[in-house]
């Protein structure tokens, strides 16, 4: 069931359409059943290159994309730890950073197409919660975003584009590697975007503080997402805005994820997703609530197969982007 709250913010209203909680369930069995076999199902090969100039790919990194099976044993330990980052998400992200900005095959490609909207929604979003012009071409400048886990830097270039002084951090050495290697490319954005390779808590424990923070499609990958979310919290500036992004928890959010897109069509390597650790924008609600934030907008994110587009929606039922505003002054510590 769905329901919806209205929040107002900086002199506007936000209709936040969100589900009843249905509390955490196991992948529907009828998937289960008829896709657990993954050499039944069927394939097709996605040959992957690395982009020039960047790492190229491995022996495993190989074997894996004519497998369609990530090989665990080959992973290296090249991540930063830390109370919410999970090592083995970390690794398996930082195995395939050398296709980062391949845009069009690889396990980011699906990323690349969800980009556009990703950027309107947030360039609409902070304009109307700074009153900035979103109409100039460079709206954000004077702002400071971070985006957490950044990866290659897909979204903090434009970003930077958009006029702000952005930091990208990433638990996965070699996604900053990758990032930094292509931001050095063009020199109009390269000075307003610093990558690090560190987790939110540590920059919690330096005293960051950013406009605007934003950290999509990560958090059904982190260890701890309630710890998580109080970091991006404690990272926003009061008076300023979080985003975030992710996969809700349904039956139709299994069979797109899972079994269409690691087992069927092979976009992203088996293994990327945890289905369980998918969140409801219910759950997502009661995050941002917990970290003392005020939610003022949820959207779908709904992909058009057919004209291979993706755009902004009220069905939530898979992908989803949310919006969050911190108080100017917080009522509790966080």
């Amino acid at each position: 069931m769905r329901a919806a709250i209205t929040a107002k913010s900086k002199g506007h209203t936000a209709r936040v359409i969100h589900h009843r909680p249905s509390g955490r369930s196991t992948p529907p069995t009828s998937y289960l059943a008829e896709h657990g076999n993954s050499k039944a199902l069927c394939h097709h090969q996605n040959h992957r290159k690395a982009a020039p100039g960047f790492p190229q790919v491995t022996p495993a990194a190989e074997q894996e994309a004519e497998s369609g099976q990530r090989v665990e044993t080959e992973l290296p330990r090249t991540s930063i730890g830390g109370r919410t980052v999970d090592s083995r998400e970390t690794d398996k992200f930082g195995a395939d950073a050398a296709y980062w900005w391949n845009m069009t095959t690889g396990p980011f490609a699906p990323l690349h197409g969800m980009n556009p909207i990703r950027c309107s929604f947030i360039r609409n979003v902070v304009c109307s919660h700074y009153g900035l012009d979103s109409q100039v071409l460079k709206p954000f400048a004077g702002l400071k975003v971070l985006d957490v886990g950044c990866g290659g830097g897909i979204l903090c270039e434009p970003m930077a584009r958009l006029g702000a002084e952005v930091l990208g951090v990433d638990a996965a050495v070699q996604s900053i590697d990758v990032a930094k290697k292509h931001a050095a490319l063009d020199s109009s954005i390269s000075e307003s975007i610093t990558y690090r390779a560190t987790t939110a808590e540590q920059l919690v424990e330096e005293g960051e503080i950013f406009d605007v923070v934003l950290s999509l499609e990560v958090i059904e990958h982190v260890k701890d997402v309630e710890a998580f979310t109080t970091c991006l919290s404690n990272l926003t500036k009061p008076g300023g805005a979080l985003i975030l992004s992710t996969m809700n928890r349904t039956p139709l959010s299994y069979s797109m994820a899972i079994i269409a897109a690691e087992h069927v069509l092979r976009w992203v390597p088996q293994g990327t997703h945890d289905w369980t650790k998918f969140i409801t924008p219910q759950e997502m609600i009661m995050l941002l609530r917990d970290a003392h934030l005020d939610v003022q907008q949820v959207s779908g994110l709904v992909y058009n197969p057919l004209m291979s587009s993706w755009s902004l929606s009220q069905n939530t039922t898979v992908n989803y982007i949310a919006y969050a505003s911190k108080p100017d002054e917080a009522e509790h510590s966080v």
